[in-house]
């Protein structure tokens, strides 16, 4: 009788210590080679997670303090089952079981994400209709501030391209403006050239005209040239001598002017009538008369003027 006494006693404190968890913890190679938790890695391997979460089970309720067990089914309820509270749940009883384990911080790390993913699932509290309202018009505004800034965003690309041809036809102008003025340069040289040539001319002598030798021919000789040079100013003279020869000419007739000669000049942009006598080196009177026809305030670009050879 004390023998069975004795018996039962150690079965009751067996007991007492496998409920209290008194008992040492399975190592390590005895995790890995439980015929349970190898069962579920093979589901898991084969997308079977649920066969695999009830291997896991059964594996806890023969020894629930198999760290490796709560390890595998924290995995699988955080990564294939999208379980957060099951995955926390088994992280901590890893945790607590073995706070010293090898995948302890990256557990630690997993109910920190889990945490997130329960905070992001769980409403801000009920919302009213004016706030849904309210912020339904913002969404609204936020819309059609960003349809405008595409259509000012493509606004300022087509300015961008016409302002970029209104520049290439300036250059294009400006281009075919100084050829222009070249050209007008080299074309009015040569006329400068003969205008000159002709001043130089009217500034020589030239012989008299046919029409001044006949005038002179029929006024007779030239007085002052044909008078004789008397020896004695005070002698007197017979007034019946056949040699008597009057000192000045009854009979001449009036001089004829030459013509004059002129000069063809083209009025230039910014010239005046001032400015083109003083470049010829005439009194602007002269220049005035020289063209009566033309008016002073008044002068184009491209107009004929005469001026004065002489």
């Amino acid at each position: 009788m004390r023998h069975l006494d004795a018996i039962r006693l150690c079965c009751l404190l067996l007991g007492a210590c496998w409920l209290c968890g008194c008992l040492p913890l399975p190592d390590q190679e005895s995790e890995e080679k439980n015929p349970l938790i190898l069962d579920a890695r093979a589901k898991k391997s084969a997308y079977n997670f649920q066969g695999a979460v009830a291997s896991l089970e059964k594996a806890l309720e023969a020894n629930p303090r198999l760290a490796l067990a709560h390890w595998e089914l924290g995995l699988i309820f955080c990564q294939h089952l999208s379980d957060p509270a099951g995955a926390i749940y088994h992280f901590n009883k890893l945790l607590k079981l073995q706070p010293g384990w090898r995948h302890a911080e990256t557990a630690r790390q997993k109910i920190r994400d889990c945490q997130v993913e329960i905070a992001k699932s769980v409403p801000l509290g009920p919302q009213l209709p004016a706030f849904q309202q309210q912020f339904d018009r913002m969404v609204s505004r936020v819309h059609d501030t960003d349809k405008e800034l595409n259509q000012l965003r493509v606004t300022n690309q087509t300015l961008h391209m016409y302002v970029q041809q209104l520049r290439a036809e300036n250059a294009q102008l400006r281009e075919a403006l100084r050829t222009a003025s070249a050209a007008s340069a080299a074309s009015a040289l040569p006329a400068t050239t003969a205008a000159s040539g002709a001043l130089i001319a009217a500034a020589q002598p030239h012989p008299p005209s046919e029409t001044q030798q006949s005038n002179r021919a029929a006024s007779g000789p030239d007085p002052a040239r044909s008078a004789p040079v008397s020896p004695r100013p005070n002698a007197a003279v017979n007034p019946s001598s056949d040699e008597r020869r009057p000192l000045v000419s009854t009979s001449s007739a009036p001089a004829v002017p030459a013509p004059r000669s002129y000069l063809q000049y083209t009025v230039r942009r910014g010239e005046t009538m001032s400015t083109i006598a003083r470049r010829y080196g005439l009194p602007l009177r002269t220049l005035l008369s020289a063209n009566p026809n033309v008016n002073p305030n008044r002068l184009n670009v491209g107009q004929v003027i005469r001026i004065p050879a002489t």
